[in-house]
């Protein structure tokens, strides 16, 4: 995947950030979502898989 520099640079300039912050800020974005994604996906099969993990656990 590309992108455009130019638009990065003027996206930065615009919020008064670094081109730096502005990914660095992105990124983090990208793996909150990523992360909460992850947790919804491990609570439905913990509560799906719910009675093999109990007898698992005696």
């Amino acid at each position: 995947m590309s992108y455009d520099p130019a638009a990065l640079a003027d996206l930065a300039d615009a919020r008064g950030l670094s081109v730096d912050e502005l990914v660095g800020e992105a990124v983090r974005r990208h793996l909150d979502l990523e992360a909460g994604l992850v947790r919804g996906e491990a609570a439905r099969l913990a509560l799906r898989h719910a009675p093999l993990l109990r007898r698992l656990g005696e």
